[in-house]
């Protein structure tokens, strides 16, 4: 829902405006927006050609790299991050699109030449230090340029330079739950959509990163550092969703508690604990309308009963009985999820506009 559907929805409820009035202004937004907006094509093409780009300076310079003075490699360092971000500005008046690319490419391209800059004056070996040095340029970046994909490169390079000087998966595994839940029916901004789709992939892999490390004593007496790391991630999520304090409460709550539960090598307390988060999910995204969340909801009760069933009584079966359980499962199992998620899905777009 785009910032103009939210203000119409808000006047259609206070009866300021009726359906047909709001129908005809629907229809007059919708055709603006779709006179002055780039097909799919034409996005797909110039997102193409931008990576392309990348690509093509980056072969070209590592072919040479060994051929080139430490002072002249410096000067192309400089002259690629100014040419991309020079290229942008020069472009934004006219194709707003291709500029946000070339300063995609810009801020990508800082990575690079932080750390090859390091390599080339011989600067001690601290690959984190780079990430972090990048994060802060994706930072500058979002807050001189305010657009998405310098939002996302932010989002991403924030938490890679934390796993890479501390290992955290509590403090990951919050920031995914807070991204996956960044939209809601009326804030659907397109670095609220990057969020979700990044928090969403993440949720996954970094849930099993907590359960299992966690439980190999490897995380075993880090407490403190744990929760020191989680703060800004909490705070982080209690501004995101302001207006949702009491559910962030309990995804902050359920993430420690998971992470007690692995600690203790309690795993059927924290796959039943996964159980719970994942039926916690489902309603939050009912609540507040969003089919995205009822997905991530189910698909994560659907892994985290065959984790149950894998871990638990698979080995207390023979193995045909246990591969018959299994295809059962998926089989009945699977149906019986879908047909839930059909069912709240419908709800939900009943009761959109």
């Amino acid at each position: 829902m785009t910032s103009w559907e939210s203000w119409l929805k808000r006047w259609q409820d206070a009866a300021l405006i009726d359906t047909e009035l709001a129908s005809r202004i629907r229809e007059f937004e919708n055709r603006q927006t779709d006179s002055g907006r780039l097909r799919w094509p034409a996005v797909l093409a110039l997102s193409l050609g931008g990576l392309l780009i990348g690509a093509g300076v980056i072969l070209f310079v590592s072919s040479h790299w060994d051929e080139i003075s430490p002072l002249s490699r410096m000067v192309l360092l400089l002259a690629t991050l100014l040419g991309f971000h020079g290229a942008a500005i020069v472009l934004k008046p006219k194709m707003p699109i291709l500029s946000t690319v070339m300063h995609f490419l810009g801020t990508v391209s800082l990575g690079g030449g932080i750390q090859l800059a390091g390599q080339t004056f011989n600067v001690q070996e601290h690959w984190p230090t780079g990430i972090l040095l990048w994060a802060i340029g994706a930072w500058v970046g979002l807050l001189l340029l305010r657009d998405w994909p310098q939002a996302g490169l932010a989002a991403l390079l924030t938490p890679a330079w934390m796993v890479s000087e501390w290992r955290i998966p509590a403090t990951l595994l919050l920031l995914a739950l807070c991204y996956a839940s960044a939209r809601s029916s009326t804030q659907d901004a397109a670095w609220r959509r990057v969020l979700t789709w990044m928090g969403m992939l993440a949720v996954f892999p970094v849930a099993f990163w907590l359960v299992f490390e966690s439980s190999s004593n490897s995380l075993k007496g880090r407490w403190l550092a744990d929760l020191i790391a989680l703060a800004p991630a909490a705070i982080f999520f209690f501004w995101l969703k302001r207006n949702q304090i009491p559910n962030v409460a309990a995804a902050v709550a359920w993430v420690l508690l998971l992470r007690l539960l692995a600690d203790d090598k309690q795993m059927l307390g924290a796959i039943a604990w996964c159980g719970l988060g994942s039926a916690g999910m489902i309603a939050w995204g009912v609540l507040e309308e969003r089919v995205e969340r009822v997905n991530l909801g189910v698909a994560a009760f659907a892994v985290t009963v065959v984790s149950f069933y894998v871990s638990q009584l698979m080995d207390q079966l023979g193995r045909s009985l246990s591969l018959i359980g299994l295809g059962v499962l998926f089989l009945l199992g699977g149906w019986q999820l879908e047909v839930l998620r059909r069912r709240l899905v419908g709800r939900i777009t009943e009761v959109r506009p």
